[in-house]
């Protein structure tokens, strides 16, 4: 499969959209790239902690996903300008920067290591 660099995944990031919410913290993502098929998210770590993934929750328009219902048979998909929310619930982020690690499955080239680094006020 081919692979996609890193610099490029991550301009997928949507520059200070992290940030604390009532019910722990978000961010976006928006695909600058091309088409593509989420069909699955492997990991997501913060801080070097990786977090459950009963926890998270991927959001665009009305439509709301729980990391397990995101599948082959349920797929994402992630069109030319789409912005997706990565919402975490739990614990807000103390202030200060923050390294996040999403890895999502797609379709089109296997496994993405999209790496975010973004402070929180």
């Amino acid at each position: 499969m081919p692979t996609i660099p890193g610099t490029l995944l991550k301009k997928l990031y949507v520059k200070g959209s992290l940030k604390n919410t009532e019910s722990g913290f978000e961010f976006a993502l928006k695909n600058t790239l091309a088409p593509g098929t989420i069909v699955g998210i492997r990991t997501l770590v913060v801080d070097g902690q990786k977090v459950d993934g009963s926890r998270v929750e991927v959001a665009f328009g009305s439509k709301t996903w729980t990391l397990d219902q995101i599948s082959v048979q349920n797929p994402l998909d992630f069109a030319v300008n789409l912005v997706v929310t990565v919402r975490v619930k739990g614990e807000p982020l103390a202030a200060g920067q923050h390294r996040i690690l999403i890895v999502p499955n797609t379709k089109e080239v296997g496994e993405l290591d999209i790496e975010i680094a973004d402070t929180v006020a």
